[in-house]
C-alpha cells in the first residue's frame, strides 16, 4: 500500500510538473520516459478535447500544465499534492463515484491505463 501510495505521489508529481511547461532537468530519464510514453498520451486522446486551456475547460478544469492541474475544477481540488487519498482524478477514471466517471459517455480507461496513472 506504502508503495503505491509512493508510486501515485510520484506520478502525479511529475504529471504536474511536466504540464507545467517547464524543462525539469532533474527528473530521472526513466520517470521522463513513463510519462511521455504511459501518461502523457492518455490525457491527450482522452482528456485534452474537454480539458485543455486554449479553447475548452468544462467544469473549469484544465489538465495541459500544471498550475491549471492543481487549481483544480469548479467542485474543487483534483490532486492534493502529499495526499492521494484526495485524488479525484483518479476516483473519477476508476469510475468510483457514478456521478463523475470520466471520460463521460465512453468506456471505462483499461485497467492497465488506470494503473498507469494510479
Amino acid at each position: 500500500m506504502l508503495h503505491r501510495l509512493l508510486k501515485l505521489k510520484q506520478v502525479l508529481c511529475l504529471l504536474a510538473l511536466l504540464l507545467s511547461g517547464h524543462v525539469i532537468l532533474a527528473i530521472p530519464p526513466e520517470q521522463l520516459e513513463f510519462f511521455e510514453t504511459k501518461i502523457r498520451p492518455v490525457l491527450a486522446e482522452n482528456c485534452y478535447e474537454c480539458h485543455n486551456s486554449v479553447n475548452k475547460k468544462k467544469a473549469k478544469l484544465a489538465l495541459d500544465y500544471k498550475d491549471a492541474l492543481l487549481a483544480g475544477s469548479e467542485n474543487g481540488d483534483v490532486i492534493v499534492p502529499g495526499k492521494p487519498e484526495e485524488r479525484v482524478l483518479i476516483w473519477a477514471i476508476r469510475h468510483e463515484d457514478e456521478d463523475l466517471e470520466m471520460p463521460p459517455k465512453a468506456d471505462k480507461l483499461s485497467d492497465a491505463v488506470i494503473t498507469a496513472l494510479d
